[in-house]
């Protein structure tokens, strides 16, 4: 670990120490401890950082921002954040570091009376601030395979056989209580703690809560971070920002699926099936490739199956990511017997002992974009188990469509 490392560590640890109640200030841990003028923040605050070293912690997140920006509703604020993303970005694409903190770094504290950072820290301010964001968001990703802090908390009732330490998974037993709360979480009875789910759905946890009789053994991974476990129920919602659109199904029928690969608009963006008399696999390939730790990320969802005079029942279903090579990625694009060996494989959750009929009518709820993205609308729909959890996750719902309109027949919901 590095000196910088440890330090983003101390100030995640302290920064959750903070009574809130009783303070007067409430800003991001940076900007907390650098008002407290806290000694070992100081003391890298009081270094010497180089242009490109700045501009290398803050590009990338300019980028992300201006990515998300685009998936937003179209509204007049945030064409104008797009159009600063945008300005920003030109700007450290140039070298312009000192141009871009006087235009933009220095208006996020000028004119915040709590908070005054002295000229002679700003660079060292801004380093810290933007290093430890990349830090925080490289902790907080759902790519991240950390359990530490997990297997800490759950050192006393887990054994290396379990699935925290062969999957990286909580099992969900009758000690285990989901909640209904955005994000979705689950408290622990056994550890008296709140665990939010590192990548489950909230309509997909909500269908496991729901219809426990259709499966034996669940297990989810849940979040890591030592901010994203609380302690004792914790029933709180916050407001998501982000809002996902996706497609409503176009078909109502359902009864074989075939082995295929199938093309977006773009080319790159496909959906490959493979299926044989006990296993079916489903792997989305993205033209906008998801990239952690230097590798190419894919979905993969599996389920295997009983096939009993045909009444299909899911009888084990999972969700992962896989981590290719970029030399790997460029092979499997044309051949789905390529494996990803970058990073092992990261499971979101794993049903066991099952029998989920497959044609299970679910609700979902999907956000329409409507006025060319400037506003939106919800419908709901009912769909088989099945398109339903492929659309809790891949990002190409056109694709499920078009294979499931083509070769499944005979369900009516």
């Amino acid at each position: 670990m590095t000196e910088l490392e440890k330090l983003y560590n101390y100030l995640i640890d302290n920064y959750i120490q903070i009574d809130w109640d009783n303070s007067i200030t409430h800003f991001d841990a940076v900007t907390e401890f650098y008002i407290k003028q806290d000694p070992k923040l100081m003391n890298f605050i009081e270094k010497h950082y180089t242009d490109n070293e700045i501009i290398e912690l803050v590009l990338p997140i300019k980028k992300t921002l201006l990515s998300k920006s685009k998936n937003k509703l179209q509204d007049p604020i945030n064409l104008i954040y797009q159009k600063n993303y945008i300005d920003e970005i030109a700007l450290l694409e140039n070298g312009k570091l000192n141009t871009w903190i006087n235009n933009f770094f220095k208006s996020c504290f000028n004119n915040n009376p709590l908070l005054s950072v002295e000229e002679n820290h700003i660079r060292g301010f801004c380093y810290i601030y933007y290093g430890f964001e990349n830090y925080s968001n490289h902790l907080n990703s759902k790519y991240n395979n950390d359990t530490d802090n997990l297997k800490e908390i759950y050192k006393n009732i887990y054994q290396k056989d379990s699935q925290l330490y062969k999957y990286g998974l909580i099992e969900v037993d009758d000690k285990c209580e989901f909640l209904n709360t955005d994000p979705p979480k689950m408290y622990d009875s056994k550890i008296d703690k709140t665990l939010r789910f590192a990548n489950l759905p909230k309509e997909l946890a909500e269908f496991f809560k729901n219809n426990q009789h259709y499966y034996q053994i669940l297990s989810v991974r849940c979040c890591n971070p030592k901010n994203k476990i609380i302690s004792g129920k914790d029933t709180t919602s916050v407001i998501m920002e982000e809002i996902n659109f996706g497609t409503p199904f176009s078909i109502n029928d359902i009864d074989s699926v075939p082995v295929t690969k199938l093309y977006s608009k773009n080319y790159n963006d496909c959906l490959w099936i493979k299926i044989d008399t006990l296993n079916i696999t489903f792997e989305e390939l993205c033209n906008i490739e998801q990239t952690f730790d230097d590798s190419i990320i894919t979905q993969v969802i599996h389920l295997q199956y009983t096939n009993n005079n045909g009444n299909l029942l899911i009888t084990h279903l999972d969700h992962e990511f896989v981590f290719y090579t970029k030399d790997e990625y460029v092979l499997r694009q044309n051949n789905a017997n390529i494996r990803g060996s970058k990073s092992p494989r990261l499971k979101s959750f794993k049903v066991d002992s099952a029998s989920i009929p497959y044609n299970f009518p679910c609700r979902r709820h999907i956000n329409v974009p409507i006025n060319d993205f400037k506003d939106c609308k919800t419908i709901t729909e009912t769909v088989p188990f099945l398109i339903f959890v492929l659309k809790c996750y891949f990002q190409h719902t056109d694709l499920i469509d078009e294979y499931f309109e083509n070769c499944i027949k005979d369900l009516k919901l």
